[in-house]
């Protein structure tokens, strides 16, 4: 392909801040059209789709009520765009779903528990990509634990 039967399309991306720019470069006939251009278009829409919110279940089984859960980017403390209000007793699950911001989906998360005394914990680190069901709990000790299926 010629420079004059092409064109670069450049799209810069800033998952968070101070994170290094990662430009993506998409080379494309001029004229593109009939199957080619929807097959373009389909694929891109699925990978948009694909990405767009993580689902799972939480358990409680902290022995505690849990009143909210937010989520956020790991290290970030951005939890105000993914909090949950929710009464979860000790042994009930619910359906989580995060939904990260348009154009970013960070590899880890930390997720932000607060219990019916407002006391709070937050796990950090945690990969939804293929999360099913998280279950929260405290070991022996009484220090809260994960199990991550």
């Amino acid at each position: 392909m010629s420079e004059r039967e092409s064109f670069i399309h450049e799209s810069v991306c800033v998952d968070q801040p101070g994170q290094q720019a990662r430009i993506r470069r998409l080379a494309l006939p001029r004229r593109v059209g009939g199957p080619a251009w929807m097959l373009l278009v389909l694929a891109l829409a699925f990978q948009a789709l694909a990405q767009s919110a993580y689902d799972f279940s939480l358990v409680n089984r902290t022995g505690r009520t849990l009143v909210n859960v937010a989520a956020a980017p790991a290290e970030t403390g951005q939890w105000a765009d993914n909090s949950i209000a929710l009464k979860l007793e000790n042994g009930q699950s619910a359906s989580i779903r995060v939904t990260p911001n348009p154009g970013s989906f960070p590899e880890q998360w930390d997720l932000q528990l607060t219990w019916d005394d407002d006391s709070t914990a937050i796990i950090h680190d945690l990969r939804f990509e293929n999360l099913s069901r998280l279950t929260v709990m405290r070991d022996a000790h009484g220090e809260l634990t994960t199990l991550q299926e």
